[in-house]
């Protein structure tokens, strides 16, 4: 197979399409400004270099793919980005259990979010997304366990949505949530349950 050939059967398999030119390259597909955003948002030190390193790494590979996002692209959605982040957000303050009645966080999620806040630092935001999965998970009837780092995933595309002013899409996070910590959790009787209800 040419080289030609190899690169276009490889762009047809991913999100980034070349009918998608204008101007000097493709429009940036959402998934990947959000992508950049959440690479900026752990670390935002980095430069456009370093974000495009990381960026291409994550979907996939650390060698440019046509299509991909270069570092100029990158470069001027980071502009965007820290445009974005210059404006305080309330959600990134630390989280203390006074905010539990500001942020409307359930009661009974009080003692995870305390669990949570002597191993790692949290913000409104985390401590939002804990309180969600926490109380979800306990009306499937599964037993709560630390629920920080998928709730910190959660806080995360949530934060990088926002900045980059894109609808916030969590599907792949809702499939880990799913497969990874409510399904094993279940007890037998609930999955007896949910497959009646759904047929």
């Amino acid at each position: 197979m040419t080289e030609q050939r190899e690169s276009q059967v490889w762009a047809n398999r991913h999100t980034m399409d070349k009918q998608t030119y204008h101007g000097r390259g493709p429009n940036i597909p959402q998934k990947v400004k959000i992508l950049i955003a959440e690479v900026y948002v752990l670390d935002h030190s980095r430069t456009a270099k370093e974000v495009m390193r990381e960026v291409h790494k994550r979907l996939g590979t650390s060698q440019r793919r046509p299509g991909w996002p270069g570092e100029s692209a990158i470069s001027k959605e980071l502009t965007r980005i820290r445009k974005n982040a210059s404006e305080s957000d309330p959600l990134n303050m630390p989280f203390s259990l006074g905010a539990v009645f500001d942020q409307n966080i359930p009661a009974e999620a009080i003692p995870m979010l305390v669990e949570i806040q002597d191993t790692r630092p949290m913000t409104l935001r985390l401590a939002r997304w804990v309180a969600k999965l926490y109380i979800a998970a306990h009306k499937l009837g599964v037993e709560p366990a630390p629920l920080s780092n998928l709730a910190a995933a959660y806080a995360l595309r949530e934060e990088a949505c926002k900045l980059t002013g894109e609808s916030c899409d969590t599907l792949d996070l809702d499939k880990l949530y799913l497969k990874d910590y409510v399904l094993p959790n279940l007890s037998p009787r609930t999955v007896e349950r949910l497959l009646e209800e759904t047929g």
